[in-house]
């Protein structure tokens, strides 16, 4: 009689439960969760683009706010290619694409991704080329940073960072970093500035650089082709 009434006890909660996750509203709340849930890596990706975006953006304004304008509108054309998986040796130094000669890339040809530079064309073949990225301990470009336009060398490595900042000059982290070195875009948005510092001779700032992309992680970079602009090495 006692183990008869505990199984009818037992049943009663079972369609209890049955009864409250089928309401309207649970259902509703549970597909919600789900659904965030499996959207979850879009959403991410959804702003990992806005602040790429945002940061093209930025860069845009303070170069007009304080660089020359043009001579003339180039019309800049790209070559899309795809980044080769070199997983788990993966170099932020250098990528490898699956673009070359016989696509129209040619040496010393600047890097992007989307509108943010990433490097240069180092080494070129029939089908395929390999990309110097700003990450590479020998990278050296000039660059300027905020609407103030104040001058530093962007110097690469595992952690790149601009260094020769005068301390007399004004910037603050967020300003954006932008190149002004011959052979590269013009303008183009590099990264933003994390973190300054006294260097350790004393005579200079120096900063820490905020990417916005994950180097290991791209999938397709584009290459502008025919390069008009004076090459440089670097």
């Amino acid at each position: 009689m006692v183990q008869r009434a505990r199984w009818f006890l037992i049943g009663l909660i079972l369609v209890s439960l049955g009864l409250f996750f089928l309401r309207p509203e649970v259902i509703w709340q549970s597909s919600r969760f789900l659904h965030g849930f499996e959207n979850n890596s879009n959403n991410l990706n959804e702003t990992k683009k806005l602040l790429d975006e945002n940061l093209a953006l930025r860069a845009e304004i303070a170069k007009l706010s304080v660089l020359p304008k043009e001579s003339a509108e180039q019309k800049t054309e790209y070559i899309l290619g795809d980044v080769f998986s070199r997983y788990p040796f993966n170099f932020k130094n250098e990528l490898l694409v699956d673009v070359g000669k016989n696509a129209g890339v040619e040496l010393n040809a600047p890097t992007m991704f989307d509108k943010i530079l990433i490097g240069k064309v180092t080494k070129v073949f029939g089908n395929y080329s390999l990309i110097q990225t700003l990450f590479d301990p020998g990278w050296q470009s000039a660059v300027r940073i905020g609407k103030s336009g104040v001058q530093g060398l962007l110097t690469g490595g595992i952690e790149p960072r601009v260094v020769l900042i005068k301390k007399s000059d004004k910037l603050m982290t967020g300003d954006i970093v932008y190149n002004v070195a011959p052979g590269l875009p013009y303008g183009a948005p590099i990264a933003a500035i994390k973190k300054i510092s006294i260097a350790k001779d004393q005579s200079f700032l120096e900063a820490e650089l905020d990417f916005t992309y994950p180097i290991n992680n791209l999938i397709s970079v584009w290459i502008i082709k025919n390069n008009e602009v004076p090459a440089t090495s670097l």
